[in-house]
């Protein structure tokens, strides 16, 4: 018998959305099912922690937090996640500056619009 994960309550593509939604924004049920999946194995719960730590230094513009954060990531050894840090860290010097300089794209901070 293998050891499988439960099935979760979403789709990974909607699974997505809510690691990345800011949480002022998820609605009670929206918020429910990311506790519902947080709660299905540490690696998920772990996996929403890191996501949340990324997007809070692209909408704070602290990319000085960045190595810390890679080092963070590889030794979660999260397989989705290390693929996406092999292409930060291929371009480390423009995802730094993205997270560092108050220059926008239009993604993530919402109050230099």
């Amino acid at each position: 018998m293998t050891d499988q994960l439960p099935q979760p309550p979403v789709l990974a593509r909607q699974a997505m959305f809510l690691f990345l939604r800011r949480p002022e924004e998820r609605s009670a049920e929206e918020q429910e099912t990311l506790a519902q999946l947080r709660s299905l194995h540490p690696e998920v719960d772990q996996a929403y922690e890191l996501v949340q730590q990324f997007a809070h230094m692209l909408r704070t513009r602290t990319g000085e937090q960045l190595n810390d954060w890679l080092c963070r990531v590889k030794a979660s050894k999260i397989r989705e996640l290390q693929g996406f840090i092999t292409g930060v860290k291929r371009d480390k010097a423009a995802v730094t500056a993205g997270l560092t300089l108050p220059h926008n794209n239009g993604v993530g901070d919402r109050n230099s619009e």
